[in-house]
């Protein structure tokens, strides 16, 4: 349910399409270990996914210890900003990125779920990628 229209894709990617202050601060640095921490117990192929992974930032840190760190973005700057920190991308929405079934250990959507259109069928993509005993965030 939604309080307003749901926006097209290319009204997100102009909405979202700013640039953004690459200060992290120590309380968010702080979360980003402490999730990390936590992940430590599904961790079996160190495939971590973050879906609407912003500038990469959490998927640096978690790249820094030992994941093989994946994200996906809809806008080209942020897309852009991964790749030159090394993280694989996908330019678009989760629906059509081309990921293994079964292939990720942990994916999260931090501070995302409630800006995808239909959320529903992303809870149902980010199953598939799951492997058994994954987890997602």
């Amino acid at each position: 349910m939604f309080s307003q229209k749901v926006p097209a894709l290319d009204e997100l990617n102009n909405y979202y399409s700013y640039e953004r202050n690459r200060y992290i601060s120590p309380i968010t640095l702080n979360r980003y270990h402490e999730l990390l921490d936590q992940f430590k117990k599904f961790r079996q192929s160190n495939n971590l996914l973050d879906v609407g992974c912003g500038g990469g930032d959490f998927l640096t840190v978690a790249k820094e210890r030992g994941w093989n760190v994946f994200g996906t973005e809809i806008t080209n700057e942020a897309v852009t900003t991964c790749r030159n920190k090394g993280i694989m991308m996908h330019h678009g929405n989760l629906a059509d990125a081309v990921f293994a079934k079964n292939f990720f250990d942990v994916i999260t959507c931090i501070e995302v779920i409630e800006h995808i259109n239909a959320p529903l069928t992303e809870a149902q993509t980010i199953n598939s990628l799951l492997r058994t005993g994954g987890i997602a965030y």
